[in-house]
């Protein structure tokens, strides 16, 4: 395995500054009253004691619904909170993605692979959604993979499996690659 030599560490910071700021003009504006006004209804609802399944019928995986409602405690009921969020998740997956290429190809071609999962992820989720999130785990988990095969420890291994596990709770199609080889 190659270390995170200086390059990288500026690179990875560089990569994740650049895409929240650049998504940033981008995610702030308009408005999806139907998947994010249920969101934000429904995180709402369960910050007020309601308990999803229970007293919230939702045929989606209980992740997002409780990490907004979380945001919401924490910081406050808006929508900016969770865009904000998206904002993150979508730069924290360039990053990793980032990662996970330079042990494939090139610094360039590593950008090339950062650049063409922005474009055509930005304008696809401005709000939070499952799928990205669900797709976070599933590349920290991957990259937690990659190091568990050239470090050979269990830790890495039992992280892999962890993220896998936590992409489950945000949408189960995608979290059923826990069961692949």
């Amino acid at each position: 395995m190659t270390t995170l030599n200086k390059d990288k560490i500026v690179d990875t910071i560089l990569i994740f500054f650049l895409t929240f700021f650049f998504a940033y003009p981008i995610y702030l504006c308009g408005v999806s009253e139907l998947d994010e006004g249920s969101l934000l209804h429904i995180a709402e609802r369960i910050t007020k004691g309601e308990v999803l399944y229970r007293d919230i019928a939702t045929g989606l995986m209980p992740g997002i619904y409780y990490l907004q409602a979380i945001l919401f405690l924490v910081f406050d009921y808006s929508m900016e909170v969770g865009r904000y969020l998206q904002m993150v998740v979508l730069a924290t997956n360039a990053t990793v993605l980032y990662l996970i290429s330079r042990r494939f190809v090139n610094r360039g071609g590593s950008f090339v692979v950062v650049m063409l999962f922005v474009a055509t992820n930005i304008f696809v989720y401005r709000f939070p959604n499952y799928c990205p999130l669900s797709i976070l785990f599933i590349l920290l988990g991957f990259l937690c993979f990659l190091y568990h095969l050239s470090q050979q420890k269990n830790t890495y291994i039992l992280l892999s499996g962890f993220c896998l596990a936590i992409s489950f709770l945000f949408k189960q199609n995608f979290g059923v690659l826990v069961f692949l080889p």
